[in-house]
């Protein structure tokens, strides 16, 4: 954009320059002004050269500045990459592991609940197996209370009976 400026300026230079030298020449027709004018033209043209030199110098420079900032910037784009290309196999590695993580915890999950259940099962039998063993602690009991009250009850009806005895043959 700055080098069309400054080729534009050089051009109405140039196009001022050519329009002066025409009317000069059609008034004057001495030739110290052809040569004033040739040397006016050169001048200019050499100005022009100049400033297209410098215009073409900097737009190199510019050039080179912007292959410097495409190579930065594809090294950079290129480095991106190999990170985001990292990343995402970094990613696919911890949803794997996130997932073997939660077949885990699934199968534990399932071994806890089956020993509960198990667990559940135990205590139930042993709750019947105590609610057997007082019920047969009972019967026990009872049979030998009942033995018991039996067995008194026949040492009274002996003791009874040997005091009738004894009173009778005391008596005779």
């Amino acid at each position: 954009m700055m080098g069309a400026g400054v080729g534009n300026a050089e051009q109405q230079t140039v196009d001022t320059s050519t329009m002066s030298s025409a009317a000069s020449t059609g008034s004057k027709s001495d030739g110290s002004e052809g040569e004033e004018e040739v040397v006016s033209l050169a001048s200019t043209v050499e100005r022009i050269m100049k400033n297209l030199r410098n215009e073409i110098s900097q737009l190199r420079r510019s050039l080179e500045e912007s292959r410097s900032d495409n190579e930065r910037l594809q090294s950079l784009t290129s480095k991106q990459a190999q990170e985001i290309a990292e990343n995402a196999l970094y990613i696919k590695e911890l949803e794997e592991r996130e997932r073997l993580l939660a077949e885990n915890v699934e199968e534990l999950l399932s071994e806890i609940k089956e020993t509960e259940a198990e667990v559940g099962r135990w205590r139930e039998a042993c709750e019947l197996e105590v609610e057997a063993g007082k019920n047969e602690i009972e019967e026990r009991d009872k049979v030998l209370k009942d033995d018991l009250v039996s067995a008194a009850m026949v040492a009274q009806e002996a003791a009874e009976r040997s005091l009738e005895l004894a009173t009778v043959e005391h008596r005779s």
